[in-house]
């Protein structure tokens, strides 16, 4: 219902806060979904915040890590996987042990 009303005033972008907190697997693939399809057909700009990294990889085509406030990382996720800061590679070691693939 949010998302259908902050529509309602054909915004340019839409920003998406822990879409997947509390929602079960099959929940989240589906919000996945809809925001790749309102993004695509409605041309919006899409900004998720998500500690899901499983979620980020299908919707992301840019990724900003954040840590103790300021942006650590701005690319790509293949970008991201790649780079060498440490807090980034501790905090991707860190959700694989949580969330193996």
């Amino acid at each position: 219902m949010a998302i259908a009303r902050a529509l309602a005033a054909r915004p340019s972008a839409i920003l998406y806060d822990e879409p997947t907190t509390m929602v079960d697997p099959l929940m989240a693939h589906l919000l996945g979904d809809l925001i790749q399809r309102l993004k695509q057909q409605l041309r919006l700009t899409s900004i998720v915040v998500t500690h899901d990294m499983r979620f980020a990889e299908k919707l992301a085509d840019r990724v900003v890590f954040l840590h103790e406030g300021k942006a650590r990382f701005f690319g790509t996720m293949a970008e991201m996987k790649q780079s060498e800061d440490s807090v980034l590679q501790r905090f991707l070691k860190l959700d694989e042990l949580v969330l193996p693939r």
